[in-house]
């Protein structure tokens, strides 16, 4: 059972944002997970096809239109050479 969830944003540049969620439990910390969300489609795509694993795809919250995405990927060690 889920007692709360932290989240914890750090703003690297205009398309980048490391994210970082920790989902504390009765027990303690139980489960980790971390992502960074990537607000450039080309961006994304290259990483993609550099096998790095998508999570999830988000509307942007800040696009008063609401026809831009944001995705939010797997994070890995090797992801900080491709960006």
């Amino acid at each position: 059972m889920v007692i709360s969830t932290v989240k914890l944003w750090s703003e690297k540049s205009k398309s980048e944002t490391f994210g970082l969620e920790i989902n504390l439990h009765r027990k303690g910390i139980k489960k980790m997970r971390k992502t960074i969300v990537i607000f450039s489609a080309s961006k994304a795509r290259e990483l993609l096809k550099n096998g790095f694993q998508i999570i999830d795809i988000k509307p942007h919250h800040d696009d008063p239109t609401k026809k831009q995405s944001v995705f939010v990927f797997k994070y890995d060690d090797r992801i900080n050479d491709f960006i």
